[in-house]
C-alpha cells in the first residue's frame, strides 16, 4: 500500500490551492504536493464533465433572465416584503 505525500496509490484529493511560494499544491485535507512530483509522485485527472439531469416530467422550463430583469424581479420581491 503506496502512501506518498499523505494520500494512498488511487486516491483522488481536490486542489484548493497553492502555496505562497507557487511551489505546491494545497489538498483537501490540507496535505501539500510539489508541483514539481507531477508524473512521477503524483498525477493529475480531469474531471468528467457532468451534464444535470433532466428535470422531471411536468415541471416548467428553465427561465433565461436578462440581469435587468432579474434586478426588476428582485425590487419587486423586495418592495412586496417591505409592503409586508
Amino acid at each position: 500500500n503506496h502512501n506518498r505525500y499523505g494520500c494512498t496509490q488511487g486516491e483522488v484529493r481536490d486542489v484548493l490551492g497553492e502555496t505562497a511560494d507557487k511551489k505546491s499544491w494545497v489538498l483537501q485535507g490540507g496535505r501539500q504536493v510539489p508541483k514539481s512530483h507531477e508524473h512521477s509522485g503524483w498525477s493529475r485527472i480531469q474531471p468528467e464533465s457532468v451534464e444535470p439531469p433532466p428535470p422531471p416530467p411536468g415541471a416548467p422550463a428553465a427561465v433565461t433572465l436578462s440581469e435587468a430583469e432579474m434586478f426588476a424581479q428582485m425590487e419587486e420581491m423586495q418592495a412586496q416584503l417591505d409592503a409586508e
